[in-house]
């Protein structure tokens, strides 16, 4: 795999084989065979002798695969230690390094991701971040929501936070955002994912393929972003001198934007340039023609003559009104 970040992921239930092709020709650039909450108690034995067959066969190329195993199942953890070390571990439920420590004893050194999933393992992101055989830490949320009985965004947004902090503090990729539940809500699952990413999340695993596009769409490399505005900032050389569309002289002073961000750069500040006409100028002309004293409104231009008006592309428009009469002082 290249060294770019992983922005797509699928889960397909590992007892559906026939689904397992499937998921791999789907675009996805993970693929997570799930053997916990996507399958039946009665069907678990099966499910993972399935998982197993498929992947000692060589398992599918030109993309990563991972196994969700169940929490506390060694018979989960010994059938993938006789797999290819390729395959990653999805680690549910993890609250502390030793639960990965007893993992890997099992089922072999091979990347692990670490779910974390309750309270306790999130106040332990840090620790857990820090072991050696964790390559990325996973939210889930779900589970942490029927914990503490809150979906607040507050109450997500700490969680979030103390994932992606100890993601970056240990020196790991960025976390991707957990699974959305609403499988037709792509606008619900737009909105949220655009949040995620300004949050610094990067990329989010689907639950259906249909998920796959709009979350490609939102992490697509030199995708503007612009807030919602109609047009986007367009930086040139600070220092160098130009005119806004509305009139104004301006030498903007621009910001780099960080790195692995997209957003267009946005100007820290405008100097005003030295003996350049401003706001309201257009309209100072008549006003001088005139011969009387120049006095300007709160919208900066003159009282006499012209009032500026303002059309829904922003750019001044003057329109000529009667001149009142002049009172001498």
């Amino acid at each position: 795999m290249s060294g770019l970040p992983t922005i797509t992921g699928l889960y397909v239930p590992g007892d559906r084989p026939d689904r397992f092709e499937k998921a791999v020709a789907s675009g996805a650039q993970l693929v997570i065979v799930d053997l916990e909450d996507a399958v039946a108690p009665n069907s678990k034995r099966a499910a993972r002798q399935a998982v197993v067959d498929w992947l000692a066969r060589g398992g599918p190329e030109g993309v990563t695969v991972q196994v969700r195993v169940n929490v506390g199942n060694a018979d989960d953890l010994a059938a993938l230690a006789a797999l290819p070390a390729t395959v990653q571990l999805r680690l549910p439920k993890v609250e502390a390094p030793d639960d990965v420590d007893a993992a890997v004893a099992l089922a072999g050194e091979r990347p692990v991701t670490a779910l974390l999933e309750s309270a306790a393992g999130i106040e332990a992101a840090a620790a857990i971040a820090r072991h050696s055989a964790v390559t990325l830490l996973g939210f889930g949320q779900s589970d942490l929501v029927s914990e503490l009985g809150s979906s607040a965004e507050p109450v997500l947004d700490y969680a979030r936070a103390r994932i992606l902090f100890a993601s970056a503090a240990a020196g790991l990729p960025a976390p991707m955002l957990p699974a959305y539940p609403g499988i037709r809500d792509l606008d619900g699952l737009r909105r949220d994912t655009e949040r995620g990413r300004d949050q610094g999340w990067v990329g989010r695993v689907a639950v259906h393929p249909s998920q796959l596009a709009p979350i490609a769409e939102v992490f697509r490399p030199g995708r503007p972003r612009c807030g919602g505005r109609r047009r986007c900032s367009r930086p040139w050389p600070a220092g160098e001198s130009r005119r806004w569309p509305t009139g104004p002289w301006w030498t903007p002073r621009w910001r780099a934007a960080p790195a692995g961000c997209w957003r267009s750069p946005r100007p820290l500040g405008r100097v005003r340039e030295p003996g350049r006409t401003t706001r309201g100028c257009a309209s100072r002309r008549p006003a001088q023609r005139a011969g009387g004293p120049e006095r300007l409104t709160r919208r900066g231009g003159p009282r006499l003559g012209v009032r500026a008006s303002w059309t829904a592309r922003g750019r001044p428009a003057a329109s000529r009104a009667p001149a009142r009469p002049r009172r001498d002082a």
